[in-house]
C-alpha cells in the first residue's frame, strides 16, 4: 500500500480543518511502510532482500529486527478506521458527521482516501447540577461556579472527563476519601433546532444505598525506617514515640520528630483532603533523605468516620561518594586531564538537612612547538583547583514570621567556595598570574508552584587575591 489520505470538507476555519486532518491522519490505518527521506521504503527493502537465497541467522535478524513486512490492503481494517474516525468526530461535537472512503489501486499499490464531512459543531446548552439532596450533592452544587462546562462552548467529551475529575477533586478535598470520578455521570439532551446539548450532572451514591460521607483524621502513624515487604512493624517490638497526634514507629531514631511532622500535613480532627495527601508525599520526597515514601489511609477501628494515616518511609543511604575524571587534547598542543570527588550527607543532625561537598582539580599541559625554550622542561600551562561546600537547612532561618510555608519546600542555603588558579600564556607558556578566590553565600529558596522555584541571596561575599 502506498499511503493514506484524509480529505476534510465543510470546515471553513483553516486551523480547525488542519487540526482535524492531522488528528484523523493519525487514526488512519493500516499505516504504510516506513520511508527514508519520504520516498524510499528502506526497511521494506531489507525485509525483501533477506528473503532471497538461503536462510541464515544473520538474514533472520535483518528480516525481524531491521526489516519491515509489506503492508497489505485490508478492507476490514479500513472499515474499522472509518468507525474510529466517526467516533472521534462525535467526541468533538460533530454529531452529524459522515465518513466514507475510496481505494485506488495501481501496479500493486493502493491509495486509501478518507472523505470527511464533519457537519456543524454542536455546543453546550444548559448545565444543571444536583439540587443538594445529600452532602456530596450539596458540595458539588456549591462548587459549580468552577465548572468547565460553560454554555455555548463546543461540546467535547474531553471537557466532560475533565469535569468529572474536577468534581472528584472538590469532594476529596472536603473529606470524601472514598469518592472517585466513577460516581459522576452525565445525562445529555440534544436539541437539533439549536444544535446544542443540555447537560445534567449527576453525583451517584454507592451501590449499598449509603450516602457518601466525609472523613476526618484520627491518628498519623509514621514508620521511619520501613523496609518494603516487611510484616507489621507494630507486632515486631519496634520503639514507639509520640508527638501530639503523631506516633513514630522505628527501630532507632533516624529523624527528629518535629522535622517529619512539619513535612506531613494531616492534623487530628481535620477533614481529609487530597491536597494534604499530595503535599505530604511531595514534601517528604523533596527532603531528599528518603528512597521510598508512601501513604496509606485506613478507617479507624474506634470511629468509623475517621481515618488513620499510615506513612511509610524508607531512608536513603545517608552518605554517598562519587569520583570521576576527564582527559582531552586539541591539535594546537594542549592536553588536559582532571579529577573530581563528591560527598553527600542526606541527613545531618537527624534533621534531613544536607551537606554537599565537591572538589576537583584540572591540569592543562602545553606541548606546543612554539613554547618558550627558556622553560623547555616546564609543560604546565594552567591549573584549576576548586572546593565547594553547600549546607541545606530544611526551613527558612529568619528572625521573623514568614508567609512562606512548609509546603513550598523552603530551604536555607549556606555555600562556601574556594578556587585556586594558575594561568600561563599560550603558546609561549610564560607565567601570567596565580589567583585565589573565596566566595561565601547565604540565601534562601522556595517553590511558588510545582515548576516555579525562587532563589534569594541576601548575603554574598567574594574575595580575590592575585599575584
Amino acid at each position: 500500500m502506498l499511503r493514506n489520505k484524509v480529505d476534510v470538507k465543510s470546515i471553513k476555519e483553516t486551523a480547525e480543518r488542519d487540526r482535524l486532518r492531522e488528528d484523523l491522519s493519525q487514526i488512519a490505518a493500516p499505516k504504510p511502510n516506513t520511508r527514508l527521506l519520504g520516498f524510499m521504503p528502506i526497511r521494506l527493502w531489507f525485509y525483501t532482500s533477506s528473503n532471497k537465497g538461503k536462510e541464515t541467522k544473520f538474514k533472520s535478524w535483518i528480516k525481524n529486527k531491521v526489516g519491515e513486512a509489506p503492508v497489505l490492503l485490508d478492507s476490514s481494517i479500513i472499515r474499522k478506521t472509518e468507525v474510529s474516525m466517526e467516533n472521534y468526530l462525535w467526541n468533538l461535537g460533530y454529531f452529524q458527521n459522515d465518513v466514507s472512503f475510496e481505494v485506488k489501486e495501481k501496479r500493486k499499490r493502493a491509495v486509501v482516501t478518507y472523505h470527511i464531512k464533519a457537519g456543524q459543531v454542536w455546543k453546550i446548552g444548559i448545565v444543571r447540577f444536583p439540587m443538594g439532596g445529600n452532602v456530596s450533592e450539596s458540595i458539588a452544587r456549591v462548587k459549580m461556579g468552577n465548572t468547565l462546562l460553560k454554555r455555548d462552548i463546543r461540546f467535547d467529551v474531553t471537557a466532560l472527563k475533565a469535569e468529572r475529575e474536577r468534581i472528584e477533586t472538590d469532594l476529596r478535598n472536603n473529606g470524601f476519601f472514598f469518592f472517585n470520578k466513577e460516581y459522576v455521570t452525565f445525562d445529555l439532551d440534544t436539541n437539533i433546532a439549536t444544535h446544542s446539548v443540555d447537560v445534567r450532572v449527576k453525583v451517584n451514591q454507592p451501590s449499598d444505598s449509603a450516602d457518601h460521607r466525609p472523613f476526618r483524621i484520627n491518628r498519623v502513624l509514621v514508620f521511619t525506617d520501613y523496609e518494603q515487604g516487611s510484616v507489621n512493624a507494630l507486632s515486631m517490638g519496634y520503639d514507639t514515640a509520640s508527638l501530639l497526634e503523631f506516633r513514630f514507629i522505628r527501630k532507632k531514631e533516624l529523624f527528629k520528630k518535629r522535622v517529619l511532622r512539619e513535612a506531613i500535613f494531616f492534623r487530628e480532627g481535620e477533614l481529609f483532603t487530597q491536597d494534604a495527601y499530595t503535599r505530604s508525599l511531595r514534601r517528604l520526597n523533596e527532603l531528599g533523605a528518603f528512597k521510598f515514601v508512601s501513604i496509606e489511609m485506613q478507617r479507624s477501628r474506634r470511629d468509623s468516620s475517621t481515618l488513620n494515616a499510615l506513612v511509610y518511609i524508607t531512608p536513603a543511604k545517608k552518605q554517598s561518594f562519587t569520583a570521576g575524571g576527564n582527559i582531552n587534547h586539541n591539535f594546537e598542543g594542549l592536553t588536559g586531564f582532571g579529577f573530581n570527588l563528591g560527598y553527600r550527607n542526606r541527613n545531618l543532625a537527624k534533621g534531613a538537612d544536607q551537606l554537599v561537598i565537591d572538589a576537583g582539580i584540572n591540569f592543562q599541559l602545553n606541548f606546543s612547538k612554539n613554547r618558550s625554550k627558556t622553560i623547555a622542561n616546564d609543560y604546565l600551562n594552567t591549573v584549576d583547583f576548586t572546593v565547594d561546600a553547600t549546607y541545606y537547612l530544611n526551613r527558612l532561618l529568619v528572625p521573623f514570621k514568614t508567609k512562606i510555608f512548609a509546603n513550598t519546600n523552603p530551604k536555607t542555603r549556606f555555600n562556601a567556595r574556594y578556587t585556586y588558579e594558575i594561568r600561563r600564556d599560550f603558546p609561549s607558556n610564560f607565567p601570567l598570574y596565580n589567583a585565589h578566590n573565596v566566595a561565601v553565600t547565604y540565601g534562601y529558596e522556595w517553590s511558588e508552584k510545582r515548576y516555579v522555584r525562587h532563589f534569594y541571596n541576601p548575603s554574598f561575599v567574594n574575595f580575590y587575591f592575585i599575584n
